[in-house]
């Protein structure tokens, strides 16, 4: 399953109950909410880590169904969401040659302490899951960053669709949607909030001195030179010798006329070969590049 990056920046209510993990009851067709304890606060007595945790497994019939994990007020800041949901599909008759399907995909909204609506975040796209025989259970599983951009409620919402196995274990055969979804007991996500990121990494406009810039030149200026004159690049590119892609860095800069955008590409010796500055007003500028040598003189 591919990363993917949730920007929580609204705030969205949820129309259904919340019900705590244990004891857990839900009307068929809802999403199973559950509720995520703070596991500790910051300075704003907002949650800096959440865990979300089903303390007994559950049966449901097996049409498409929500998992739901609400976490308490959560502090602004990054975060990493990681998803571990263990889910077995049983047939009505038990069978040992069965091959199961089902397509997961992830959501997240953002609520405020009034429960307020707000935004809702599209879905990744569903990515199918499979295994053989009903013992076995499937791990759908995701670790992936999040930012918040204040403090808010946070509910992560994991999707199953397309409930469906195959007897014997050949998907050339007809597919059967009944049975039972199992989820098994265990902690299902959680939130833990990373170290403040430094500015350059979230590519938020610097403030170069021209002379800075100016010391970077084509064909002298190495790496290690140009990380020590700007600091760590805002996106880098490893290029492709074989395509003669160069290797690049990126950043981003501001001064009196804008935002702009500073581009350096280095030769396979790792020394500068290019740099550029683009206004972000005219996306145009002319480069500057290493000299070419001079070829012997004609006698």
């Amino acid at each position: 399953m591919r990363n993917f990056a949730l920007l929580l920046i609204g705030a969205a209510a949820l129309s259904v109950p919340v019900v705590a993990a244990k004891g857990v009851e839900q009307a068929t067709g809802e999403p199973l909410i559950l509720q995520g304890q703070c596991a500790s606060a910051g300075e704003s007595a907002a949650c800096t880590s959440c865990a979300v945790a089903l303390a007994q497994e559950i049966k449901q019939p097996a049409g498409d169904r929500a998992l739901i994990g609400s976490c308490p007020k959560m502090a602004a800041g990054r975060y990493t969401l990681s998803i571990t949901v263990p889910v077995q599909l049983l047939p009505p008759q038990p069978a040992t040659k069965t091959f199961a399907q089902l397509e997961a995909s992830l959501g997240a909204t953002s609520r405020d302490q009034n429960g307020r609506a707000g935004g809702t975040l599209a879905e990744t796209p569903a990515v199918t899951w499979s295994w053989f025989g009903p013992a076995g259970y499937v791990l759908i599983y995701q670790t992936t960053p999040v930012t918040i951009d204040r403090d808010a409620g946070v509910d992560v919402a994991v999707k199953l669709r397309d409930l469906r196995y195959f007897i014997p274990h050949r998907t050339q055969g007809p597919a059967h949607d009944d049975g039972e979804l199992v989820v098994a007991k265990a902690e299902l996500m959680s939130l833990e909030r990373l170290p403040p990121a430094t500015s350059t990494e979230l590519g938020v406009p610097q403030d170069f001195s021209a002379e800075a810039l100016a010391a970077v030149v084509p064909g002298r200026t190495t790496e290690k030179q140009v990380e020590a004159l700007l600091g760590q690049p805002w996106r880098t590119d490893a290029g492709d010798e074989d395509e003669r892609i160069p290797e690049s860095w990126d950043y981003r800069g501001k001064d009196a006329n804008g935002i702009y955008l500073v581009h350096i590409e280095f030769d396979a010796g790792g020394t500068t070969s290019l740099i550029v500055k683009v206004p972000d007003k005219t996306h145009t500028a002319t480069p500057t590049v290493a000299k070419t040598p001079a070829g012997p003189t004609k006698p």
